[in-house]
């Protein structure tokens, strides 16, 4: 969390912290933004799921919850984490006008298909 709020660059915080590469700060960042973002979901250690939680930051942020509650709930291992995400990271917020993806490049039909394999939603 720390990472999070210094406003050292990358390389700067590394350093001062004695951290060897700029990727590990960049992962403690993403990580700091999903827990900040779902702190009434998450509430353990975050050295307990720091990886994972960089790794859920690559999916859309409407879908961190919803993500951060699976990891939680099943007690997702790194390669199940990688892999949820892997599934949804493309899927786009519905547009209110539409109901249809914005710019997703997916059709609707696939966006149900992601969410029902990947959250048993729909």
């Amino acid at each position: 969390m720390h990472a999070l709020h210094s406003k050292l660059s990358l390389q700067e915080y590394a350093d001062k912290a004695g951290i060897k590469s700029r990727q590990t700060v960049a992962q403690q960042i993403w990580a700091a933004k999903v827990m900040e973002a779902c702190k009434n979901i998450f509430t353990g250690d975050p050295s307990d799921h720091f990886i994972s939680l960089s790794i859920i930051h690559a999916a859309p942020e409407w879908l961190w919850p919803a993500l951060v509650t699976k990891m939680v709930a099943e007690g997702m291992t790194v390669d199940a984490t990688r892999k949820m995400v892997a599934g949804v990271k493309d899927v786009r917020e519905m547009d209110d006008a539409t109901r249809g993806p914005i710019n997703s490049g997916r059709n609707f039909p696939s966006v149900v298909s992601s969410l029902k394999s990947n959250f048993g939603l729909i």
